[in-house]
């Protein structure tokens, strides 16, 4: 505070700037440091930087921009803090947007926002992932791509057009059950169609709209056979303890793979993915020492998750090069990472009503 107040004029300090109270208001009390950044030069910096772009682009695509700036516009400041907790580092952030500068479709987008992820979709995530992240997709997901198709000239006749070709239709089979709180999960593998591949992941989705996710998914899966000239058809086969509907390659290997556990939608790329994700409930990461010790330092009710486990990463990255995990924590670069056993980040489900909105990255620190 001394060092806010040291102006000659107590009326124009950054302690009197009322963006600076909001953030700060915001933010741990205790933090051994911030930063913080006003919103007015941050927009303006923005908007005059894309206004010679919008004068350049379509009248439909102009004013979509220009109803994507109304975020930028709406902002009031942002900041951060960093702060020793438990064992562990807290960086934490908060964003001040201005709601009466937003039209009530955006408003409408940030209400949605504001639905917090259930901790159910955790479930299914075993502990062999790397990293994960977890997230609500929203009810109006539907209509934002819909708009931003519309937008682009000829675009939905060109929609149309393949619609017709592979009889699918992208709403009904796609957009009307793509909702709900969904978890995108990075694992080990060894390889992919025939190529050495350390890493590939799996879709897990909690839909609400089950029935229709289940025949929009059998008309795509049809639109893909028909895409292939005929040659490329799903075939049922099981990996992890669950059945799968699955494409593969001549070789018998699979590429890609869909089916539920229980209430989730899976979709796994390579049979590694489909593994884990068929067993992921049986060791699952919510039971995690070093995930559990993160999560207790982040926001319980959050949009969303996102996590890395150093330690397994720290194992693929060593058996990707044939060495040992010891060997590359002995490399220079390796000892700092050694006593980093996991990365979190988590945000409060979108904005409060004031138009605040917050976030956390914990670091846990350990020399076990």
């Amino acid at each position: 505070k001394a060092v806010a107040d040291r102006a000659k004029d107590p009326k124009n300090t950054l302690a009197e700037n009322a963006h600076f109270q909001m953030i700060l208001g915001g933010l741990p009390k205790t933090a051994i440091g911030y930063v913080f950044m006003d919103g007015e030069p941050i927009s303006t910096a923005i908007k005059a930087a894309v206004a010679t772009q919008m004068a350049n682009l379509p009248p439909e695509q102009s004013q979509q921009l220009e109803k994507n700036l109304q975020t930028i516009t709406a902002l009031q400041g942002l900041g951060s803090s960093i702060s020793i907790v438990g064992q562990g580092i807290a960086l934490d952030s908060t964003v001040k947007f201005d709601l009466t500068k937003l039209d009530d479709k955006t408003k409408a987008q940030l209400k949605a926002a504001q639905a917090a992820v259930g901790p159910g979709v955790l479930g299914t995530v075993g502990q062999q992932a790397l990293a994960l992240i977890t997230g609500t997709i929203p009810p109006t997901t539907k209509q934002t791509i819909m708009d931003a198709i519309n937008a682009q000239p000829n675009a939905t006749q060109q929609l149309k057009t393949l619609e017709e070709q592979l009889d699918v239709n992208l709403e009904r089979d796609l957009l009307d059950w793509l909702q709900g709180d969904a978890a995108f999960v990075l694992v080990p593998a060894d390889k992919l169609s025939g190529l050495p591949i350390p890493v590939t992941g799996y879709l897990t989705l909690r839909t609400p709209e089950k029935d229709k996710a289940k025949a929009g998914l059998k008309k795509i899966e049809a639109a893909i056979g028909k895409a292939g000239g005929g040659g490329t058809t799903f075939a049922d086969s099981t990996a992890g303890g669950q059945s799968w509907r699955t494409l593969k390659t001549a070789a018998g290997e699979t590429v890609l793979g869909y089916g539920f556990v229980g209430d989730d939608l899976m979709i796994g790329v390579g049979e590694a993915a489909l593994t884990n994700a068929g067993s992921g409930s049986k060791q699952p990461m919510v039971n995690d020492p070093n995930f559990k010790a993160i999560q207790a330092n982040l926001p319980v009710k959050n949009g969303g998750v996102w996590y890395f486990n150093v330690p397994q990463i720290v194992a693929t990255v060593a058996q990707a090069q044939g060495k040992t995990a010891d060997q590359i924590y002995n490399m220079p670069s390796g000892k700092g990472i050694k006593p980093i056993k996991g990365i979190g980040i988590a945000g409060e489900p979108g904005v409060d009503d004031t138009g605040l909105g917050k976030a956390r990255v914990f670091i846990l620190i350990s020399n076990k």
